[in-house]
Parts: structure tokens; C-alpha cells; sequence
């Protein structure tokens, strides 16, 4: 499995509660930069706002840009389930130390079309 795949597969189980996959791929030092908060949090802030962030917002389809043993870098679409057409592109930065999370920065575009239409894939095909 891919770390992109086993991070979308921890962060669903997450919003579902289910932590014990994130607490086996995450440093205990872990800490990340969210653009949604424009704030440097630990591990424990990041486990409450995963949940409640993704409440309202869904992800799509994603790709890997690079990875490699020490960093994953990717891109992924995402949309505001509470306001209609609206639709952002996330490139996410991870660092990895002895094979486990623990540094992640991400930077948010807002765009101006659905990425799904003419594409081949569609929002319902990803939970």
C-alpha cells in the first residue's frame, strides 16, 4: 500500500472515531501546519480537528507527485459539502522519521470549476 493509501485509509477511519491506525503511522513528535486554522498543531489537536474538518469538507480523487522512504508529496481535490460549487486543490507535504508521520504542511488553491467534470471520475466514487 501506497502512503498516500494508507493515509486517506487512517484519516476515514478517523472521522468514523477510529484512531488506531493513525496512532501506528504517526510519530508521537508529529506536528503539522493547517492553513484551515493558519496554525502549527501536535498530534492531539490534529486527531480533534481531522474529524470535524472533514465533516465539511470531501475529498476526491488525489495522485502522488513523489515519494520515497523519508517524504510524500501529493496532490488531492476537495470540496465544501456546506456551500455549493465551492472546490479547492490541496498539495501536502509529509516527512517521514523512522517510517512514521511526523512533519505535514499543506497549501489550499480555491478553484473556479468542479475538477471532477470531463475527468473520469466523480465525488461519489470516494468516502
Amino acid at each position: 500500500m501506497s502512503k498516500l493509501n494508507e493515509l486517506r485509509k487512517a484519516h476515514k477511519m478517523a472521522r468514523n472515531g477510529n484512531f488506531i491506525l493513525m496512532d501506528k503511522i504517526y510519530h508521537q513528535d508529529f506536528r503539522g501546519y493547517d492553513p484551515r486554522v493558519s496554525s502549527w498543531i501536535n498530534y492531539e489537536e490534529h486527531k480533534i480537528l481531522l474529524p470535524t474538518i472533514q465533516k465539511v469538507i470531501k475529498g476526491g480523487k488525489s495522485r502522488i507527485i513523489f515519494e520515497n522512504e523519508e517524504f510524500l508529496c501529493f496532490e488531492v481535490f476537495r470540496k465544501h459539502l456546506e456551500v455549493e460549487n465551492d472546490f479547492i486543490v490541496t498539495i501536502a507535504g509529509v516527512k517521514y522519521k523512522n517510517n512514521k508521520i511526523i512533519e505535514m504542511q499543506s497549501l489550499n488553491e480555491d478553484l473556479d470549476h468542479d475538477p471532477s467534470e470531463g475527468q473520469g471520475w466523480n465525488w461519489e466514487d470516494y468516502e
